[in-house]
Formats: structure tokens, C-alpha cells, sequence
């Protein structure tokens, strides 16, 4: 159940999500919430197949369903295989590549805030540091956007 309104948006903003349509409550706020948003994935230097492999592993870990409905497809158009988003819902990283494996890895420990120098070695053997930055910036932003979700009460449609 969403526990706000939908918020009232301009005219001129056009195909609004549920997310635009909460964070909106405060159009101050969503200024710099969409401005982020967009830079995290415009800005990245990470590919599109790595950026939602991070992406989505981050959301599974949050829980925001309707996070992973938005972007599950757009993960199957980078590349990523039904396979690997049933492997990322459960942490078996066995099947992915070398590199993938470390960034994913890093990236769960950086949303538990556990990253260790052995893992920042194992990370830094596959990535640039402008590519662990955004790693550890996706994982950050997607698990705030997820657990606003969650607490503005924003799931997926059941089917």
C-alpha cells in the first residue's frame, strides 16, 4: 500500500513512474534525487551489463520490487541472461566472469558497509578507481532509492 499520495506533477513531465510520483511530494528534493539519478548512469564508466548487474544485485538485496520490475529489463537488453538475474536474487556469483564476480562482491559489501583491504585488492586487480568509485556509488543510490520505496510503502503490481 503507498502511504503518501501521488504527488501533483507539471504538465511538462511526461510518462512519470511511481518513483517521480512519490519523490515529487517535494519538488526540491527530487530535483537532486533525478539529477543523481541520471548521473549514475550517464556519468558511469562502468558498462551498461556491469552497471544493472550491480544494479539489480543491490535491489535484490534491498528488496524493492518494483526497482527490479523497472530494471530487469533493461539489464536483459545490456546483456545479462535470465540465468544471471536468478543467480544475482541469490548470491550465486559461480557462473559469472572474474571481474564480475569481484565487482559484485564489492558491491554487496559496499551496501553493508563491510569492504575489507583483501577485497579492495581483489576489486582493484579487475577495476580503474574511477570504476569502483561508481561501483560503490550505485550500490550506494540504489539502496537509498529502494528503501525509500519500501518505506514509502511502492512494491511491484502483483500479477
Amino acid at each position: 500500500m503507498q502511504r503518501l499520495p501521488e504527488a501533483v506533477l507539471p504538465p511538462e513531465m511526461k510518462h512519470p513512474n511511481r518513483i517521480v510520483l512519490a519523490v515529487y511530494n517535494n519538488p526540491e528534493m527530487f530535483k537532486g534525487f533525478a539529477s543523481l539519478s541520471g548521473r549514475v548512469h550517464s556519468a558511469s564508466r562502468l558498462s551498461d551489463r556491469v552497471r544493472e548487474l550491480l544494479v539489480l544485485r543491490t535491489l535484490y538485496r534491498v528488496g524493492s520490487s518494483y526497482q527490479c520490475t523497472l530494471h530487469e529489463p533493461v539489464a536483459l537488453n545490456a546483456g545479462v541472461s535470465r540465468d544471471e538475474l536468478d543467480a544475482l536474487k541469490v548470491a550465486d556469483f559461480e557462473g559469472f566472469s572474474s571481474a564480475d564476480i569481484a565487482a559484485l562482491n564489492f558491491c554487496d559489501a559496499a551496501d553493508s558497509v563491510s569492504t575489507t583491504d583483501a577485497l579492495w585488492e581483489r576489486t582493484k586487480a579487475h577495476w580503474s578507481p574511477e570504476e569502483i568509485s561508481d561501483m560503490v556509488l550505485l550500490a550506494g543510490f540504489y539502496a537509498m532509492a529502494g528503501r525509500y520505496l519500501l518505506a514509502m510503502g511502492i512494491v511491484a503490481d502483483e500479477n
